[in-house]
């Protein structure tokens, strides 16, 4: 499959599982002066009466009980903003991503270096000494 088709069926299937459930709690707590506690009790009630239906998401309905229950508006999430969002180091936020996948490749270019350093250095020492082995049983 194509990396647009790829792309697509994650964006599609991103909310599943609840992943949105913390970022909703920490919405309540940052947007609406609901206590940590509190907001994420909430979160929870409404995400336990999701998963009791069988839903694997929530649903407009599902945002509509939170903000009723919460006093508040609550809507529901972009998944393209919810992984913008997240630019701290190691991160999912494509820049993070990058960043890390940078991190990466460095750290893989020095051990492949060391590993040629040392490899070649090994192999000396052993013909070095297998050689010693059979210079010795000749004498």
């Amino acid at each position: 499959p194509s990396a647009r088709r790829r792309s697509g069926r994650m964006a599609a299937a991103v909310l599943d599982g609840f992943t949105d459930a913390a970022d909703l709690a920490e919405s309540l707590v940052a947007k609406a002066g609901v206590d940590y506690r509190t907001a994420h009790s909430l979160v929870a009630a409404v995400t336990s009466e999701a998963e009791a239906r069988g839903d694997n998401r929530l649903a407009l309905a599902d945002h509509q009980r939170l903000a009723e229950l919460a006093g508040v508006a609550s809507q529901p999430a972009d998944p393209r903003a919810l992984v913008l969002a997240r630019g701290q180091d190691g991160g999912a936020a494509p820049s993070q991503v990058r960043a890390g996948a940078g991190r990466l490749r460095r750290h893989l270019a020095r051990r492949r270096a060391w590993n040629v350093r040392w490899g070649t250095t090994a192999r000396q020492a052993r013909d070095q000494l297998i050689a010693e082995a059979i210079a010795a049983s000749h004498s």
